[in-house]
C-alpha cells in the first residue's frame, strides 16, 4: 500500500510539469479520500428470545398417615390389661408416694408408646369383657384419682402427644376447689376421649359405709349433671372395700377399680379391677416389671 501511493505522487508531479491544467487533477486526487479497508460490519442476527422455563416446584410431601391402629377381637372372659394409677404429676421435692415428677411420667409414656401400647377406658376394658370388643394388641388403661389440677396441666399434654386417653376419677366435692380441675377442663378431657369416674363424694373410707348411698351412689348422679357425661365406673378410695360397699357399687355402676398386682382382668374381679399404683421414685426397670413379659 505505501508503495503504490509513492507511485502516484511521483506520477502526479511528472503530469504537474506537462501543462496548467493538470492542477486540478491534482486537486481532485487530493480531494478525494483513499478507500480504507473498513470490514464490512456484520448484521447483528437477533438472538432467539429465550423461553422461560419455571423452575420445578416442589411438590409438597403430604405428612405420612398415621397408620390406623390394629384392634383385635378379644374376650368376653379374661383379658390381660395392666391399668396403672397416678395420682399427681408435678415437679416437686417431696417424698410424698402420690407425686411422680413430670419428666419421669414423659418416660413412662413414651416407652408405651414406642413397645406398641394403646390406651382403652376402663368402660371399654368392662365391655370387652362381658361381651367381647375390638381392642388394641396390646391394652393398657392409665387412670388418675382424685382429679388434681397437674393432671389437666401436666399429664395431660403429654398423654395428647404420644395419642392417649386416660380416666379420671373425680372427687365430687373437690371439682373446681382449689388445686384441683374444675368443670371446664374436666369437660375438656371428657371431649378428648377421656372417661370420668366416680370417686366417692368425699373420698370416704368406706370401710365404714355408714354414708355409702351418699358417697357411692350420689356422687355418681353429682358428676354426670356437673359434667354432662355418664358415669359408668368407681374406684375405691385407699383400695378398700367392704361387703355393703361392694354392693352399692354393683348395683350403680358397670364395673369397678381397687388395687392389685396381676394383670388379667375378668369376670371374676370385674368390680374390683386390679390397678398398679405408679409411686414417686418408681425407676424404669420396675416399671416396665408392671407390664406383660
Amino acid at each position: 500500500m505505501l508503495f503504490r501511493n509513492v507511485c502516484l505522487l511521483i506520477l502526479l508531479f511528472m503530469l504537474a510539469g506537462c501543462g496548467p491544467g493538470q492542477g486540478n487533477v491534482i486537486a481532485l486526487f487530493m480531494a478525494t479520500p483513499t478507500p480504507t479497508n473498513v470490514p464490512a460490519t456484520a448484521t447483528p442476527i437477533p438472538s432467539a428470545t429465550p423461553t422461560f422455563t419455571p423452575e420445578p416446584t416442589a411438590t409438597p410431601v403430604p405428612p405420612s398417615a398415621t397408620p390406623t391402629p390394629v384392634r383385635v377381637r378379644t374376650g368376653p372372659g379374661e383379658i390381660i390389661c395392666p391399668i396403672l394409677l397416678y395420682h399427681r404429676v408435678d415437679d416437686l421435692a417431696t417424698s410424698n408416694p402420690y407425686v411422680i415428677g413430670i419428666q419421669d411420667f414423659r418416660q413412662q409414656m413414651q416407652y408405651l408408646h414406642d413397645n406398641g401400647y394403646q390406651t382403652i377406658t376402663v368402660s371399654e376394658l368392662v365391655a370387652a369383657i362381658n361381651f367381647g370388643a375390638d381392642l388394641p394388641e396390646k391394652p393398657v388403661v392409665i387412670t388418675f384419682d382424685d382429679g388434681d389440677l397437674s393432671v389437666y396441666k401436666n399429664a395431660y399434654p403429654i398423654m395428647v402427644e404420644y395419642g392417649f386417653t386416660g380416666v379420671a376419677y373425680l372427687v365430687g366435692n373437690y371439682v373446681g376447689t382449689s388445686g384441683y380441675m374444675d368443670v371446664d377442663q374436666l369437660k375438656a378431657l371428657a371431649k378428648s376421649g377421656w372417661e370420668m369416674g366416680s370417686h366417692t363424694q368425699g373420698h370416704a373410707d368406706l370401710s365404714n359405709c355408714r354414708f355409702c348411698d351418699q358417697e357411692i351412689v350420689y356422687s355418681k348422679a353429682y358428676l354426670a349433671e356437673k359434667l354432662g357425661v355418664e358415669i359408668n365406673t368407681f374406684a375405691f378410695p385407699f383400695g378398700i372395700k367392704t361387703k355393703k360397699a361392694m354392693e352399692t357399687v354393683i348395683a350403680n355402676y358397670k364395673g369397678a377399680v381397687g388395687l392389685g398386682v396381676f394383670l388379667n382382668q375378668g369376670g371374676y374381679n370385674l368390680y374390683y379391677l386390679w390397678r398398679r399404683p405408679i409411686d414417686n421414685g418408681t425407676d424404669m426397670g420396675t416399671f416396665i416389671s408392671y407390664l406383660p413379659k
